[in-house]
């Protein structure tokens, strides 16, 4: 039966697309700008050419590379495989069993021979590593072995016999851990920067050599992270196409979200230091570089039901836990007292911090927002972080005071303006960009002295009545969810973070729980790379989460996508809300069965 004939019988033929990734290639777009694909288009819908990496050598897929070769033999086989399966009508799929088999016998022969099996693999890495590079191999050992049930090897010397190998370590280090391949890789073509990384094939003796360099410590970190989020992980096998290669490096240098634990947080107050340790390597898979913690006092009840941990206690072991990551440490310490003009209570707050700030282990930074909690004029504030920066560098002689000016009047933020301009306080590291400030982000920069840097708290948690409220949400279904939902934005948090970024060194976002685990996974990939495609951020994160069969859960990805814009005339007149629902509801059934290893992100 030739193509014009399916046609004539069965209506219009569309050739299936079988597993293609959104990266390489696009599904076909349909006539109109804003049908076409995600990877076509930006956050802001605007249609554009497919997604390319920056900042990236990852091989360029021309005309003559075998994945090329490969897309063509599959559409090839599509084409069989649909003209088979309509032929099912008039011969019976008996009849047709001797033809689709030796289809579907080469698809896994050809799957198979572009695909490493790192089933079996080793990993080699250096003996003289640090506590983020021991942390990156664990990770990578254990994070493997719980979607897999495979425990590799890790050794310290190059094995004799011929077996894939997992290399991970530092570029000084290349010697200790690299084998024979350490010359090649040392003049390999290299990414500079902090945290910085490249991930090799190579073949050695047969079998495949993975490589995992990092330009530093956090380098080897965020590269074994990357590496976990390709792989392709399922019980008994670990696969990684045969192609990978990877060189990058962060743009912007501060990358974290704050984890407050404390009684108004989603989930966050049940949470026991196992579970902390978990979801602080869950961000680091996706690149985040820095947590900010909340102290036992502050806007909020000073206990839980939920609690597992005292607020202090906790507070120790999430600052231990950073640490042996090699994450920064923030510290969110509002002023809350009555009157820091009178010196008793000046004597009171500076004996209270000191006690917080002796306690852990691991402190980077410290930000006193202005107001949101907090009421004092800026000369009398300033007055009192002064003292504090004092205190804070009798136990950590490096961390740096940061201040905002949310929440001040027109006349309290013209002194707290006048007084930076003037004076210049060295004490003060930079400036603080979040929810209640009077001005834009570009017109703080413009009006501040360059030698001050603005870091950001976005808001990335709430819905409405906030910075970033969801645009035209229909007003039952917002009164229905709520001020705080699951609330997966990826869209608007991209367009956010590209309006507002560049005039930051980046951002601690502000967070009230595991609800908004999806947008703190976009900052983190916009934050390493502003361009990177949302929708390829979302595969890994549901391959990583979920598992590696996610075909059911991404025929959903679409409707579950408009759910991040819901307009009041689509609930109203176009059924909006019937295609959201059913999306939302649908999704988890779908996936149903592709679980890797469930967890709180996939019960319902």
């Amino acid at each position: 039966m030739g193509r014009e004939q399916v046609r004539k019988e069965h209506g219009a033929f569309h050739e299936p697309d079988f597993g293609r990734d959104i990266a390489l290639r696009c599904p076909r777009p349909r006539s109109g700008g804003r049908h076409r694909c995600a990877a076509e288009r930006g956050a802001d819908g605007a249609a554009r050419r497919p997604y390319q990496v920056q900042g990236s050598d990852a091989r360029n897929f021309s005309g003559k590379s075998l994945l090329r070769e490969w897309n063509e033999v599959r559409a090839s086989l599509s084409l069989i495989f649909t003209l088979q399966f309509l032929r099912l009508r008039r011969i019976g799929l008996d009849a047709c069993r001797s033809l689709i088999a030796p289809c579907v016998v080469s698809c896994i022969c050809i799957s198979q021979t572009l695909a490493l099996d790192l089933s079996k693999a080793i990993v080699v890495s250096s003996q003289q590593l640090t506590g983020p590079e021991k942390k990156a191999v664990a990770i990578l050992v254990e994070e493997v072995e719980k979607r897999t049930q495979i425990r590799w090897e890790n050794r310290f010397s190059w094995p004799v016999a011929a077996t894939s190998v997992i290399a991970v370590g530092t570029v000084s280090e290349l010697n200790s851990f690299a084998g024979e391949f350490a010359k090649e890789l040392s003049r390999d073509r290299k990414v500079e920067g902090r945290e910085g990384y490249r991930i090799r094939v190579k073949r050695g003796k047969g079998a495949p050599v993975l490589s995992v360099i990092g330009n530093d410590a956090r380098g080897v970190l965020f590269g074994v992270g990357h590496l976990l989020r390709v792989l392709r992980m399922r019980s008994g096998a670990v696969t990684l196409p045969d192609d990978f290669s990877v060189a990058t490096a962060p743009r912007y240098r501060l990358r974290g979200h704050q984890l407050g634990y404390r009684p108004k947080t989603n989930s966050y107050d049940a949470w026991d230091e196992a579970r902390w340790e978990q979801y602080i390597r869950d961000l680091v898979v996706f690149g985040c570089n820095a947590v900010e913690l909340i102290p036992p006092r502050s806007d909020d009840d000073a206990t839980s039901p939920h609690f597992p941990l005292p607020p202090m206690q906790m507070m120790v072991a999430m600052s231990r836990l950073a640490d042996e990551y090699g994450l920064d440490v923030w510290i969110w310490y509002p002023a809350m007292d009555r009157d820091y003009a009178d010196p008793k209570t000046v004597e009171f707050a500076l004996n209270e911090w000191s006690g917080i700030f002796k306690k852990l282990p691991r402190i980077d930074a410290v930000f006193v927002p202005g107001g949101d909690p907090g009421h004092t004029q800026p000369k009398i504030l300033l007055a009192l972080l002064e003292k504090q920066t004092e205190n804070l560098h009798r136990y950590h002689p490096k961390a740096r005071m940061w201040v905002s000016p949310q929440s001040f009047n027109q006349t309290w933020f013209d002194e707290f303006i006048a007084i930076l301009r003037d004076e210049q306080p060295t004490w003060l590291a930079g400036l603080v960009y979040g929810p209640q400030v009077r001005v834009s982000l570009s017109q703080l920069r413009a009006t501040l002295p360059k030698n001050y840097p603005i870091r950001q708290y976005p808001d990335i948690t709430h819905c409405w009545r906030c910075e970033y409220p969801v645009p035209d949400w229909d007003s039952a279904y917002a009164a229905t969810e709520g001020r705080e939902p699951i609330n997966p934005r990826p869209l608007g948090q991209a367009t956010i973070f590209r309006l507002t970024q560049p005039d930051t060194i980046g951002f601690l976002t502000y967070s009230e729980g595991c609800n908004d685990d999806a947008n703190k996974t976009i900052w983190s990939a916009l934050g390493w790379n502003p361009d990177v495609n949302v929708t390829n951020v979302l595969r890994e994160y549901g391959r990583y989460f979920i598992g590696s069969r996610m075909k059911a859960f991404s025929r959903r990805s679409r409707d579950s996508r408009q759910c991040n814009r819901p307009r009041v005339s689509n609930f109203r007149t176009t059924g909006g809300f019937t295609r959201c629902s059913t999306a939302l509801i649908t999704t988890p059934t779908l996936a149903v069965g592709c679980f890797t290893r469930p967890g709180w992100r996939t019960r319902r």
